[in-house]
């Protein structure tokens, strides 16, 4: 791998990664829903040993320490898929009070092998078999929250946890709703929630990582040092729970992040790579951090890695698309802008980027510069008065008053993006 250290300029977009050993459907047509770039902590648990000194029992215990090799090993090869396939259902059989946490727990298994249709039949049955077990209202708070629907989420996992005290799952993805989707933040009750999570199960590495980026949010929001150096403190103890917990490690970078340490972030990034290159989160930090530093062959590499966990992932097809811009790849980032446009024709990224593509890298004839100037002025109307979008509306539109051609006063207004292609228009065309 090129060194992504070159030519340094600082630029970052940090995409917090809250990503557990979870329930996380991919979905083709997968799009942040949080517009900071954060993923939710979508987390299905890993079910402990069932009641003790039954053959079920025996057999549950004897999956659950294969299924955590495996995982430490990030050994899920097709062989290891095939040999767990099927273990827990087998665990299970003889008492039927065990159906639905069987199916749960094939259900990991299956998302650990990238089988998501699967994956979603084993969840659909173990709510069909037992609709009150916490697994499965955890299930069916995680589709609602995949769908926006966090209210309804919130009341399912509050119930969950209320009827189980011992809901280390319910108790996390709440913590998350109240961190990442309640205004203002209630922090407080997260925290607790998390607190109840790691003292029913102090390994529970999903409130390790939910907790290390509630601190993370809390520094960013406060510029505090003492917060960051919490998150650090958290993911420090779930490394010593779990070397090979990826999330943790994505996390981790992110807090480097803040604290200006880019080395040491990228470092980070990496190792989460490392152990798990389909951690989508992770790509994409590592690209955009690549990307800033103009090492265009990291970052492309890197976001194709991503887009191929999900692939029509809007903001992955834009970051593939600048990076195959910064390596001249003009045909296949104007291609993959179109795909963006095509996954969300609402969104003024893709607009924006075709446009300076066409005014910028293309053949600088009039055709293209009204192809440019037609897609900035789509951006414009999609960027609304979108704060997020305000500096880049201002870059497009703004418009200067003609300077006397003899005057030796130094212009103090720099036209925008769309002034200077009916300049250049009105140039070529004799005007």
């Amino acid at each position: 791998m090129r060194h992504p250290l070159r030519n340094v300029v600082f630029v970052i977009l940090a995409v917090l990664a809250v990503h557990s050993a979870a329930y996380a459907k991919k979905k083709d047509k997968d799009e942040d829903k949080n517009k900071d770039g954060s993923s939710s902590t979508n987390s299905a648990p890993i079910i402990p040993v069932v009641e003790q000194n039954s053959p079920q029992s025996l057999r549950w215990s004897d999956a659950l320490k294969d299924f955590y090799d495996t995982d430490k090993k990030n050994g899920w090869d097709k062989a290891t898929c095939r040999s767990m396939s099927g273990r827990f259902s087998s665990a299970a059989r003889g008492d039927s009070r065990l159906e639905a946490k069987a199916s749960i727990m094939e259900g990991v298994i299956d998302q650990r092998c990238g089988d998501d249709k699967s994956a979603d039949d084993n969840f659909d049955s173990a709510i069909r078999k037992d609709p009150q077990l916490c697994e499965s209202r955890v299930v069916q708070a995680v589709r609602l929250m995949e769908r926006d629907s966090y209210g309804d989420a919130r009341k399912i996992l509050e119930t969950a946890t209320k009827a189980d005290p011992q809901c280390t799952a319910g108790y996390t993805n709440l913590a998350m709703i109240q961190r990442r989707h309640t205004n203002p933040p209630q922090e407080k009750e997260a925290l607790q929630n998390l607190r109840r999570a790691l003292a029913v199960d102090a390994n529970y590495l999903p409130a390790f990582n939910e907790m290390a980026s509630l601190y993370l949010d809390r520094g960013r929001r406060e510029s505090s040092h003492a917060s960051w150096d919490l998150a650090e403190v958290v993911c420090r103890q779930a490394q010593l729970v779990n070397a090979n917990y990826a999330p943790i490690y994505n996390t981790w970078g992110l807090v480097r992040m803040e604290r200006g340490d880019i080395v040491e972030a990228l470092r980070f990034f990496e190792q989460a790579i490392k152990l798990d290159p389909n951690l989508f989160e992770a790509q994409m930090n590592f690209g955009h951090v690549t990307l800033s530093f103009r090492g265009y062959q990291d970052a492309y590499d890197a976001f194709q890695k991503a887009l191929a966990v999900k692939p029509k992932n809007y903001d992955a097809l834009i970051a593939l698309g600048t990076a195959a811009r910064g390596l001249k790849r003009f045909d296949e980032a104007q291609n993959r802008y179109e795909q963006a446009r095509d996954v969300d024709p609402k969104r003024p990224e893709a607009y924006f980027n075709m446009g300076l593509l066409y005014q910028d890298y293309m053949s600088g004839t009039v055709t293209d510069l009204r192809k440019a100037q037609g897609y900035l002025s789509d951006f414009v109307d999609r960027a609304g008065d979108n704060d997020r979008y305000r500096s880049a509306v201002d870059g497009v539109k703004r418009r200067c008053a003609p300077q006397p051609k003899k005057s030796r006063v130094r212009a103090t207004c720099r036209p925008g993006r769309l002034q200077n292609i009916e300049q250049s228009i009105a140039a070529l065309s004799g005007g």
